[in-house]
This record gives structure tokens, C-alpha cells and sequence, in this order.
């Protein structure tokens, strides 16, 4: 069927703008009538032409008016000649930016009741100074904000900073927002929109992910498939069926599932412009401290570092010059191997010279090593030094991935998978199981895990964004990023209820832990273990993306003197003579995650240098009673 017989019009006929969203003749839609500031509508992939929300068939009541955060084709553009309307990531630039155009409309129509509807067509609207109205925060955005959140943010929970992000985004987005003071700019400031046209908004106008200085993906959001494309036309009985996943989930309930697969894109920044003493800032080691304990001789304790807690994480960094767009690089310092990472332990594990052996005096403590598997095949191996219950000394070795608290034993939560030394028990989400004979002093266990390969049609695990900004802390330069956090619904796994019990998990098929102990094969001991991509892991910002760092960790966990040392390779005392060439040592992870970052910093440079309106902002965000200021400076950790 061709546009010219559907339609009451010729749309080849038809004079367009350069932007395609007006025409001369004032003809859209099926209905063939002029769009109008009060009715919202769509524009189509295809055509291009705009469709009034009630016109489309059923009509659409779940998107508001000046939405950029879509996908739409009509049904006349469609090969099934139905209507697909796929909602996009509610990126706050988007989602302030659609707020303020209906917030114009509203104080306009407000201030003119009498005004005819036809008043508002873009026939005689098209000249309408949209930038004339200016809104507060406050009293205006955050309003309208949470009485539409369901239609502006469908993809979001509401957490308790949105609104300090909201600010931020204003303050940041100059191209997007002009304060009625540009020389008083401030989340306190009025904002209007810098484009007086509200016809121009549609799909993709605001870019669907935000810029606080530049967004730097490693693979580019226009590359992200979304497998729940939405028909608002598509009846129940034609849908096709489910394809299989690649992440599978259990088919106990749907109590557990996200709104849509699709992961959150981070507020980025772009840094502050360096201090002269950044280039002249030696990195230093922890300070490493002997322990006062006999029964801890050879350990240390460690300070004059950042450890990872509250949420965030902490890597050395430096200031880069060949890097004048980002300006900042993630440093390593030695030894120059896989190790304990020490900004990853519990404060009370101490350490050796080395950093691959650890223990503690009292309770249960853990330790995550600096490198993490997300695929392929590796092993590692575990030596006790002292356990099994020797002089009260326990070590619970195995997993974690990065929600896992370091102030518990490996296998405390959902999060982590261990071994226990007394009665060889398989723990995990603190439910210990029968699996292997005691293992103790001397006794050198063996991982072998596997996890599926990750394609590039994965894109949640795939797209990898860093999310981190320098810090100084004690005269030393850090970058600070939100740590992922463990989620209400994986925590109350651990005290089942009527609600948990039916929960969802997302898991990664044929995926596996074996274990060897002396290099004799114990067993299987986990199957299909719980997947760490996207949007099964969000972080303390309440966002869900890859930042670079999710996987699983080699992790150790001591008690009462225990004493537990890493063997990542490539030398090993009891590697299985049947394990194949494919299965790595864990030690060749910590080169590769070095060129991994590599690869970033220069996609990230790239991006940066591209971006002709960055803009650099709320680095030190500080709380005060009107919400956040903005500092334009690194912050500093004197604690």
C-alpha cells in the first residue's frame, strides 16, 4: 500500500524543512491534520513524518509530548503493518529537556485559558519563543518530574540523589539549558530551553545518553540492539515465540525481572584542568606496617591508601599529558602481577611482602585479587598455609564477584561462591553442602571455572563504560568510582521469604566451578552461576553498566589466624595433567586487563577530543540545602 493511497494527502508532495519536522502544507498523521503543542506525537524511522499519539492504533498513553527517547514506526512504514513504539535509556539530559518543553506549554496555556486549541498548531506556532520561559528546579522541574516519573522514566527506579543529578545535569549542558544569569549558572539558577523551536524535538534530538562533558562507551550506543522491541498494535496470540537467551533466567516467577533489559548509561565528566604538582606527584606505595602479633609474623598491615568501601572503588592514577582530552590514566604499581588487590581487602587482613598471602587475627575477613575472569577458561590455585581448624585457624576460599562484602567469608551471599575447610563443604548464600573431604595445612586447592564467551550480540556484558573521576587522597592521586552494591532482592536470598523464594536469577549457562585438591579431582562443585552483566549488577549510583570490572574474582576469605596464599601462575605445584591448553592461568589476566584499559583510555581520548562542547562540572559535588554546587575541582580526602 502505498503513502498516497493511506493517507489523505500526497506526502511526495509535500515541502519540508532541513530539520523534516514542519512542513509548508501543514499536513501529518494518518488524520492528515497539523500538529499542535498539546497533542503529542512520533516521528517515524522511516517516513519521517510525525503521528499524533491518538492516532495510532490502540492509541498511546504512555509517553508524554517532546519525548527524544524513542524508536517509532508507523504501520505503514512496518513490515507486519502494525505500529512498533520501543522506548530508549531515560537519559537524564532527555528527560529534563522533554519536562521543560510540556512545562513551556503548560505556563502558556495557564496564562492564556481563553486561547483556542487550533491557537496551537504549528500553522501558527512556528515562530513560538519557547526560550522565554525560565524554570526553577525546585519548585518546577522536580514537581512535574515525580508526578510523570512513569512516563518519562519508565526504565528507572527513583532513588534519592535523582534530584541532585537533575541539577547537575542543568548546570552541565549549556547546549541544552541557558540560565537567565550565565554568569550565576547553579542548580539555584532559572533554566530555560536554548532552542526556542518545541516542533524540533523528536526522536534522538537530545542524545539518548547523557553528556556531563563527553560519554565514553567503548562500543557506541547507536550499536546497541534492544531485543523488547514494543508494538503498541501487535496482539498476544501473533506474538512470535521467545527466543532463548543467551543469559538465562530460572522459570520459577517474574518477581525478580527488570522493567526492560536495558542497561543505564552513566552521568559522565570530563576532569578539571591540572594542577602543576599533579605532574610532579610520585606514586607511592601502601605503607606497610609489622604486625604486633607473634602468630602474624611476616604480615602487614596497610595504610595511606583508599580501601574500597561506602559503595566506591579506588586505582592508583597520574596525570597524563599525551592524554590532554581525559588527562588522567589508570597507573599500576608493583608488584607488577596478579596479587591481592590491596584496596580490595577488609582493613584488618593483613598481608605479606609478596601481597599474595593474607590472614587475620579476628573474624571473618576477605580479600579480592586485582584481576577478575568475565570469559573463557582459567585456573588458579589456593595454598593454606595454616586451616583446616589448626590452633582455631579457618580459611574459606573460592569466588566473589564485586557486591561481595569483604567483612564476610567467601559463600556468605548470593554473591560469592566458597569452599569451607572443615568438612569440605561447598558454601554458598551461607548454605553449606556436602561436597569434598576436610582440606587443612599444607593443602593446595585448585580452581578450574568456565563462563560462556561473551559475543558481540551480548551487549549489556559487551559496551563498557568507565564511570570514574580523580581524587587526591593524602598528597596521592586516585581515581574514586561507585562500587556495585548488593541489591535488597539478592540479600533476601539469605533469609528466604514468601517473596524471594520466587525470584527470577539470571544465570550463565554451562558455566562451572571444578575443584582439585593436591591436583585429584574432587567434583564439580557450582553450575550455571549467577550472571554479573548488566542488569544483574547496578552500582551505589543506582546505575546498571559495565564500567570494566565486572567478573568474577579469585577471592580468599581467613578467620582466627588463617593463612591463605594465591598460586595464579603460570608455575603451579598440582596443576591437573588433564586440564587442555585453553585453560588459561589467571596470571595472563593481569597483562590483559592492562591492555584493556589501554584500549579504553584511547577510545576514551578519541571521544573527548570530539566533543566540542565539553564541558568540565560537579566534580566535588557539595550537599547543601538547595542541593548541589558546582566546584569545578578535584576533590581532596584528608581523613
Amino acid at each position: 500500500m502505498s503513502f498516497s493511497e493511506a493517507l489523505p494527502y500526497n506526502p511526495s508532495s509535500l515541502s519540508w524543512n532541513d530539520t523534516h519536522t514542519l512542513n509548508d502544507q501543514n499536513q501529518y498523521c494518518y488524520c492528515g491534520k497539523d500538529r499542535n503543542l498539546k497533542f503529542p506525537d512520533a516521528q517515524c524511522r522511516t517516513c519521517q513524518n510525525f503521528f499524533h499519539l491518538s492516532c495510532l492504533t490502540p492509541p498511546c498513553n504512555s509517553m508524554t509530548g517532546f519525548s527524544t527517547n524513542y524508536t517509532f514506526t508507523c504501520r505503514l512504514c512496518s513490515d507486519d503493518g502494525f505500529e512498533h513504539l520501543e522506548r530508549g535509556v531515560s537519559a537524564w539530559k532527555a528527560v529534563t529537556a522533554t519536562s521543560m518543553a510540556n512545562l513551556v506549554v503548560k505556563r502558556y496555556t495557564d496564562a492564556h485559558p481563553d486561547v483556542p486549541i487550533e491557537d496551537l498548531n504549528a500553522a501558527n506556532k512556528k515562530n513560538f519563543a519557547g526560550d522565554k520561559f525560565f524554570f526553577k528546579k525546585k519548585e518546577d522541574l522536580i514537581p512535574y518530574i515525580e508526578e510523570n516519573w512513569h512516563l518519562l522514566c519508565p526504565d528507572r527506579e527513583k532513588v534519592q540523589t535523582w534530584q541532585a543529578t537533575l541539577g547537575s545535569c542543568l548546570v552541565a549542558n549549556k547546549d541544552t539549558y541557558s540560565a537567565k544569569d550565565e554568569s550565576l549558572r547553579n542548580q539555584n539558577s532559572e533554566y530555560s530551553l536554548s532552542n526556542p523551536n518545541l516542533f524540533i524535538f523528536r526522536s534522538g534530538y537530545i542524545v539518548p545518553f547523557q553528556r556531563i562533558g563527553a560519554t565514553v562507551p567503548k562500543r557506541r550506543f547507536s550499536e546497541m540492539d534492544s531485543s523488547s522491541l514494543v508494538s503498541a498494535r501487535l496482539k498476544e496470540d501473533n506474538k512470535e515465540p521467545k527466543k532463548e537467551q543467551k543469559r538465562v533466567n530460572s522459570s520459577v516467577s517474574n518477581a525478580f525481572n527488570k522493567k526492560k533489559d536495558v542497561p543505564t548509561i552513566p552521568i559522565r565528566y570530563k576532569p578539571p584542568p591540572w594542577k602543576p604538582s599533579d605532574f610532579n606527584t610520585v606514586p607511592k606505595l601502601p605503607s606497610f606496617t609489622q604486625a604486633s602479633s607473634n602468630k602474624s609474623h611476616g604480615f602487614f598491615s596497610l595504610s595511606e591508601i583508599p580501601f574500597n568501601s561506602r559503595g566506591f572503588r579506588y586505582t592508583p592514577c597520574e596525570a597524563a599529558r599525551d592524554l590532554p582530552s581525559t588527562m588522567y590514566r589508570e597507573i599500576e604499581l608493583p608488584p607488577f602481577c596478579a596479587r591481592i588487590n590491596w584496596h580490595d581487602i577488609s582493613p584488618p587482613v593483613l598481608v605479606d611482602h609478596s601481597v599474595l598471602s593474607a590472614t587475620v587475627e579476628k573474624g571473618f575477613r576477605m580479600a579480592r585479587s586485582n584481576v577478575f575472569m568475565a570469559q573463557g577458561e582459567w585456573y588458579f590455585e589456593v595454598r593454606v598455609e595454616k586451616g583446616g581448624g589448626h590452633d582455631g585457624s579457618h580459611v574459606r576460599v573460592g569466588l566473589a564477584r564485586r557486591e561481595a562484602p569483604l567483612d564476610a567469608p567467601v559463600g556468605y551471599d548470593a554473591y560469592s561462591y566458597g569452599l569451607r575447610d572443615v568438612g569440605g563443604q561447598k558454601v554458598h548464600m551461607s548454605r553449606p553442602r556436602a561436597f569434598m573431604e576436610s582440606f587443612g595445612t599444607g593443602d593446595v586447592i585448585g580452581f578450574h571455572i568456565s563462563l560462556p564467551k561473551i559475543t558481540p550480540t551480548d551487549v549489556q556484558a559487551s559496551n563498557i563504560y568507565h564511570d570514574r573521576i580523580p581524587i587526591r587522597y593524602r598528597g596521592q592521586l586516585f581515581f574514586e568510582q561507585p562500587d556495585y552494591v548488593p541489591s535488597k532482592a539478592m540479600d533476601e536470598l539469605l533469609v528466604p521469604n514468601e517473596q524471594a523464594k520466587y525470584m527470577d536469577l539470571a544465570y550463565l549457562p554451562n558455566s562451572y566451578i571444578k575443584v582439585y585438591k593436591n591436583g585429584s579431582y574432587m567434583g564439580t562443585a557450582f553450575e550455571n552461576l549467577l550472571d554479573f552483566t548488566p542488569i544483574n549488577s547496578i552500582n551505589s549510583n543506582q546505575h546498571s553498566f559495565n564500567d570494566g570490572s565486572l567478573g568474577y574474582y579469585p577471592a580468599i576469605s581467613m578467620f582466627g589466624g588463617g593463612i591463605a596464599r594465591f598460586q595464579f601462575g603460570p608455575q603451579f605445584s598440582h596443576r591437573p595433567s588433564a586440564l587442555g591448553s585453553n585453560v588459561r592461568p589467571v596470571s595472563e589476566r593481569y597483562t590483559e586487563q592492562i591492555a584493556e584499559d589501554v584500549l579504553c583510555d584511547i577510545l576514551d581520548e578519541i571521544e573527548y577530543s570530539n566533543e566540542p562542547n565539553a564541558f568540565s562540572a560537579d566534580l566535588l559535588p557539595e550537599q547543601d540545602e538547595a542541593g548541589l554546587t558546582v566546584i569545578p575541582e578535584i576533590k581532596e580526602i584528608l581523613e
